[in-house]
């Protein structure tokens, strides 16, 4: 396991290093955003808060990015605090993945360490990562930590409560995994003081429903989200296969619809090369998920409880709609969630795993690239030539510095921007 998991905590690093190349943080998506939050958080904390603003006054799911770099802009000046903010993201994801793969393996030693070529790429630094959902991200990780302990027997009920809490202030989609596989597991060995755990979270869930649909009548809602995909019609389900397809490590960073800077960079032969890597790489976990999950109900395996909340979090996946509550897509959270989860849980298959590994590391370099290319040359606006069909040359889309107006907002000291209603502020 030792050389396979050096190298996916060298990628990461590699990722953590090339971020101080960026002269801002990156240009990921929300993560803009994030950081206008954090500063204007930190200002409230030094006592010089934003008039347009204003703070919740009840639990808040999506905070924990916001008061990390907040406590970092303290000391630091915020470009540093942010990109200290993504280093410190990746680590937490490193520990709780070894956490995890470490307690799968230790009831199936079976396991392949080829999975860790597969995991930088598939799991921290994809689509979530380039979209800049940082909330989410984490709180995939915290969730990892709590399977980890189940798998392993913990039943401590206070380490269990502050993992849960943690996740809580992430994202509420890894929370409520977390808090789902602590119910059935619970369930599945007659365990039931572990239950005692959940208590703060539904305080917590409590105070958050409470506040938010009386005190500050569903603000939080108020996003400007919007989906042109009829509800169950034959493009929802092709949408719901393309956000399977998406969760393995392929990103096409764009400045527009018409403009890939995969495209750009790599030509067509390649980028169509990449592409199906992604695709046989996705179509190889699906089989082993099926496999594995047909093996465990048939055998009544120990890790049932988790496979059952696999299932629900897929079948909630499946039929939820592009939009709901102000969160855009939560069925891709749902599955993601469960998805990467399972990829520790079934990587038994010696060849498949190597074909998977030259997968995920080819997809890894070529994120990589892009990455850091994007570091000094930002994506030009205007159509790509290709002849590849648009569903292959817009598959992983990524919109990339669609909102550095936060950046140069910081930097200019300016603090009139909408921010999204379901963080720690709301604007007045």
């Amino acid at each position: 396991m030792r050389l396979p998991a050096y190298f996916c905590g060298a990628a990461l690093a590699a990722f953590a290093a090339s971020l101080w190349l960026h002269p801002a943080p990156p240009a990921l998506g929300d993560f803009g955003d994030w950081t206008y939050e954090a500063v204007l958080l930190r200002d409230l904390l030094l006592g010089h808060g934003h008039a347009g603003y204003w703070l919740k006054q009840y639990p808040v799911p999506n905070s924990f990015n916001t008061v990390v770099m907040a406590l970092f802009g303290i000391v630091l000046p915020w470009k540093a605090a942010a990109k200290l903010y993504l280093c410190l993201q990746l680590a937490i994801g490193f520990v709780a993945s070894l956490a995890l793969f470490a307690a799968a393996r230790s009831r199936r030693p079976g396991l392949r360490s080829t999975l860790w070529f597969v995991v930088p790429g598939a799991v921290f630094l994809g689509v979530n990562f380039w979209y800049g959902f940082m909330n989410f991200q984490v709180g995939v990780a915290w969730a990892m930590l709590v399977c980890a302990l189940l798998l392993v027997g913990s039943e401590g009920i206070v380490l269990f409560s502050f993992l849960l809490t943690l996740t809580f202030f992430t994202h509420m989609i890894p929370c409520a995994f977390a808090c789902l596989a602590v119910l059935l597991y619970a369930r599945q060995y007659r365990r039931w003081r572990i239950l005692w755990s959940l208590l703060p979270v539904v305080i917590l869930s409590g105070a958050y429903v409470v506040g938010r649909f009386v005190y500050a009548h569903n603000a939080d809602a108020q996003a400007a989200i919007d989906t042109k995909i009829r509800y169950l019609s034959g493009a929802f389900f092709a949408f719901k296969v393309n956000t399977f397809l998406k969760s393995f490590g392929f990103v096409n960073p764009s400045s527009n619809l018409d403009t890939s800077v995969a495209l750009r960079l790599f030509g067509d032969k390649v980028f169509l090369v990449l592409f199906l890597l992604n695709a046989l790489l996705a179509a190889i976990f699906l089989y082993l998920i099926v496999r594995r999950v047909t093996e465990c109900f048939r055998t009544r395996c120990p890790q049932s409880f988790l496979w059952w909340t696999f299932l629900i979090f897929v079948m909630s996946y499946a039929v939820a709609p592009g939009k709901g509550l102000g969160v855009s897509d939560p069925g891709a959270r749902l599955l993601q969630t469960a998805l990467w989860i399972a990829l520790f849980l079934v990587a038994d298959s010696e060849w498949l795993m190597r074909i998977a590994a030259v997968c995920g590391l080819c997809l890894l370099a070529a994120n990589f690239v892009l990455f850091n290319t994007l570091a000094t040359a930002p994506p030009q606006a205007g159509a790509e030539q290709t002849k590849l069909p648009p569903f292959i040359a817009h598959f992983g889309h990524m919109p990339y510095q669609d909102k550095t107006q936060y950046y140069d907002d910081l930097a200019r000291g300016r603090f009139n921007e909408d921010i999204f209603p379901t963080g720690l502020f709301l604007k007045r």
